[in-house]
């Protein structure tokens, strides 16, 4: 039974996947990252919730903590608790960053092992069989092919695997009898030409540990290296493509549960509150 319960919520998955993103018309317009910095330092993680005629959507900005003792997580099943309050778990679809989780099988397993919130809210969801799962990213290829218009391939492949790495390290800092060998192993990338790209942006010995540089350095918002400018062009990419997806769920009607870093958070609410006021005032 548990595996015809999967296999149609797949199936619904898939259906949802068919949902065409690409718009005819423009979208409103995402927070620029100058208005972004120019922002009082915001705090996570970033909240926001939007109701209307019994719909509901839900954004929670995350930290990406893979420490189950974090403080977001309880914020984030209290979140979620109330998203299904309102909804009661009816029509309901969850969105989450980066790639869908295999299900774990403890909270803290979820989040140290399956990518931090969104493997958390993975578990949380899985326990009500018709909510959709759903990672409405634009296909890495897709996100390259853009940036090819502006960089060079070298530049965008070390920018692939410093996001990479950054995941792994925090990975690493909760696992951390996993090698830095091993961890490499994901990356298709040869090490030595890895290094060698990072002497070229940085001038520096290549330091697969060092945390806080990776972060900096694929931080969008920030601007210490060329690194930072191809994050920014993918990231906001990214976001046109995903905000046109929940467009897309909005005029279905679906209640809408968001899981995604802060910043997307931010940069994203100014164009769904205009989505879903003017869905909204068109059907009046």
């Amino acid at each position: 039974m548990n595996n015809i319960k999967s296999l149609i919520k797949l199936l619904m998955f898939f259906n949802i996947l068919l949902i065409p993103v690409v718009k005819s018309h423009t979208l409103p317009a995402l927070m620029s990252y100058n208005d972004y910095k120019n922002k009082k330092t915001p705090t996570w993680p970033y909240l926001f919730s939007l109701e209307q005629k019994n719909q509901h959507l839900y954004y929670f900005g995350a930290n990406h903590s893979t420490d189950p003792s974090n403080k977001q997580y309880p914020e984030l099943e209290a979140f979620w608790n109330q998203f299904l309050s309102k909804t009661d778990s009816l029509n309901c679809i969850v969105l989450i960053e980066g790639n869908l989780r295999r299900l774990a099988t403890s909270r803290e397993e979820s989040i140290v092992n399956q990518g931090a919130e969104g493997g958390f809210i993975t578990f949380l969801a899985s326990t009500y069989p018709d909510i959709i799962i759903q990672c409405p990213e634009p296909p890495q290829y897709l996100i390259d092919e853009h940036l090819y218009s502006f960089f060079s391939s070298d530049t965008i492949s070390y920018k692939n695997y410093a996001q990479q790495l950054l995941w792994e390290i925090r990975k690493h800092k909760a696992n951390p009898h996993l090698s830095w060998e091993k961890i490499h192993q994901s990356s298709s990338l040869d090490l030595n030409v890895v290094e060698s790209l990072h002497k070229r942006h940085f001038k520096q010995p290549f330091a697969p540990s060092n945390e806080n540089f990776f972060y900096s350095i694929t931080n969008p918002a920030e601007e210490y290296s060329i690194i930072n400018e191809v994050c920014r062009k993918a990231s906001i990419f990214r976001d046109i493509h995903i905000v046109s997806s929940i467009e897309n769920l909005i005029k279905m009607g679906k209640n809408i549960f968001i899981v995604y870093g802060g910043t997307h958070a931010i940069m994203q609410e100014p164009a769904i509150r205009k989505i879903w006021k003017n869905n909204f005032d068109a059907a009046e």
